[in-house]
């Protein structure tokens, strides 16, 4: 199926299909050489079709099919050659058969590799329930600047930006996952306290009663695990390339402002 993201979970269970199939139909076919050679071919050529259909979806079945009757009807006619023949009607049922196989079992693993997808987004996307929306975040902000003014306790933000080349090769799923991950990793690194959002390839962190040079400490932390977590997945990222934004409350108030226009849209960080 065109553009559609072979999720992980759908190719281990590729290659699980392929095993147990190939074992079925071999051990089935075995089976039925004492009795006829003839319906043993005929039976394991099901499993050529299973695999094409499995890999190319509905296509590759269909196309795998038609080769297959192809190949029984060739087999046929010599074993007709050499003996009548009473499986006439089997024989034209399995030529029609082998199409319509390849189309309904592409069919469903079509269907079952979308579901797969869509169940590998949705953990991504939930996986780490504490990554919030940048409009959270927003009104987070603005909730500290009233809390600074009632009981003068600070803060600071920090701003990551992965440079959009470095991220260029990568499909949009294989991303998607990188990124979740790397959010969910530096969930993990920051205090309870702390907040975190992501906006494609931004991640925001809201550091309370933390000054700037302490923000600073938290920025070079989380810079080199977001380096190393992109390294292993093989993009070749260095620390250059992670761009950041440190401003703390109230050092630099006009700084943490201008942060805070920049982000007014209401789009969510994860999504």
């Amino acid at each position: 199926m065109k553009n559609l993201e072979i999720p992980v979970t759908y190719t281990i269970f590729i290659k699980e299909t392929a095993f147990y199939g190939f074992l079925f139909f071999f051990f089935l076919s075995l089976t039925v050489i004492p009795l006829s050679p003839f319906t043993a071919f005929a039976l394991f050529l099901f499993f050529p079709i299973l695999i094409a259909s499995i890999y190319k979806f509905k296509t590759g079945g269909v196309w795998a099919g038609f080769l297959c009757s192809a190949l029984y009807l060739i087999f046929y006619l010599t074993f007709l050659s050499v003996r009548p023949n009473p499986y006439f009607f089997l024989s034209l049922f399995l030529i029609i058969a082998y199409p319509l196989f390849g189309r309904l079992i592409g069919q469903s693993a079509e269907s079952l590799a979308k579901a797969f997808n869509e169940l590998e987004q949705h953990k991504l996307n939930t996986a780490v329930t504490a990554i919030y929306t940048k409009e959270y975040l927003v009104n987070l902000i603005r909730k500290y600047i009233k809390e600074y003014e009632r009981y003068n306790s600070n803060f600071s933000i920090v701003l990551l930006e992965i440079e959009a080349k470095a991220l260029d090769t990568l499909t949009v799923f294989r991303k998607s996952h990188i990124l979740s991950e790397v959010g969910s990793v530096l969930r993990r690194n920051i205090r309870a306290i702390d907040e975190i959002g992501r906006y494609e390839n931004q991640f925001l962190l809201v550091l309370p009663h933390t000054n700037a040079d302490g923000g600073r400490v938290v920025e070079e932390r989380v810079k080199r695990i977001v380096v190393k977590i992109l390294n292993s997945h093989g993009c070749p990222v260095t620390e250059d390339q992670i761009y950041s934004v440190i401003v703390g409350y109230p050092e630099n108030k006009e700084g943490v402002h201008k942060l805070l226009s920049t982000l007014e849209e209401p789009i969510a960080l994860a999504e």
